[in-house]
């Protein structure tokens, strides 16, 4: 989500039975008043299984499913337990 010249929203699990599991993350927009907007994309767990997977970045170079108005890199990693 880009907040952009600002948004509001709010985080909630949808779920009366499944437990939320949430990361949160902000990073300053390299441009001041841009439009708001939203995306989602799902990863699959074989995509993140015992490795790093680049999933947001707005850094010139870095493939990314999800394109970020911001100096920033996010990636996401499911490690089986006991490997490192």
């Amino acid at each position: 989500m880009s907040a952009g010249t600002g948004v509001r929203h709010s985080e909630y699990n949808g779920s009366k039975t499944d437990p939320l599991h949430l990361v949160q993350m902000w990073v300053l927009p390299q441009h001041n008043g841009i439009k708001p907007s939203y995306g989602q994309h799902s990863f699959s767990a074989q995509q993140l299984h015992d490795r790093w997977l680049t999933i947001a970045s707005g850094q010139k170079g870095v493939d990314a499913q999800i394109r970020l108005d911001a100096d920033a890199t996010f990636s996401a990693a499911e490690i089986e337990a006991g490997r490192s």
